[in-house]
């Protein structure tokens, strides 16, 4: 029987000054982590600055990111 979906929030912190959380639905926090690396949803995402700051909404839409350099969860 599969592992029921939850819903998780992952950071991903793209090469550039800020970083996005985004909401995906997964079986755990590391399929959470894969899946939004992998087909982020730009239009479920908050960005925030180095201080923590949230910024404009959708500010992270095209920006390249590095599988390798995501946060862990």
């Amino acid at each position: 029987m599969p592992k029921k979906k939850q819903t998780y929030t992952v950071r991903i912190e793209w090469p550039v000054y800020y970083y996005c959380d985004t909401t995906v639905e997964a079986s755990s926090p590391e399929e959470a982590a894969r899946i939004a690396m992998a087909d982020p949803d730009y239009d479920n995402q908050r960005s925030y600055d180095d201080a923590g700051d949230s910024t404009v909404e959708g500010v992270c839409e095209g920006e390249e990111y590095s599988f390798e350099e995501r946060i862990e969860v």
